[in-house]
């Protein structure tokens, strides 16, 4: 039986070691690789957008992942309820206490909503997410794939 040692700065190590002894070589290598013959730690695109994130902030990984999945799910919210608006991107700034939503959009008059009442709700569906102050700024482009 593996077992591994608390306590242990290598214990990963020390568990991979016994658990190459008590497999075979081609369940070891059919571990190591997807069906289509790439390794598993190839980088997707999110792995990418968290390392970029880390190296830009110098934030760990935990949460510069957390805020890269926090602005996911912000563009998508923002994209499902205001599909109509011609949203052509949007852009999020954060310090530790706020969060800066900047929407560029061709119909800026839907994203607002009558005398602001849509925006205020996505203000407060944004607030809920993030668990911080949100400012929702929207800006008017001439096209909906202006930048």
């Amino acid at each position: 039986m593996a077992r591994a040692y608390g306590g242990c700065e290598d214990k990963g190590r020390r568990f991979a070691l016994l658990l190459k002894r008590s497999m075979p070589n081609q369940a070891i290598s059919a571990r190591a690789t997807s069906p289509s013959g790439t390794g598993v730690t190839d980088d997707s695109a999110f792995k990418r957008q968290v390392r970029a994130r880390m190296a830009e902030t110098g934030e760990k990984y935990t949460v510069a992942r957390r805020i890269v999945l926090e602005d996911a799910a912000i563009r998508a919210i923002l994209h499902h309820h205001m599909e109509p608006a011609g949203i052509s991107r949007i852009e999020i700034e954060r310090t530790s206490d706020h969060v800066w939503v900047h929407v560029y959009s061709s119909r800026p008059a839907i994203v607002i909503g009558h005398r602001g009442t849509e925006a205020d709700r996505i203000r407060a569906n944004l607030k809920e997410l993030t668990g911080t102050r949100v400012a929702l700024n929207i800006w008017e482009v001439r096209g909906p794939n202006e930048h």
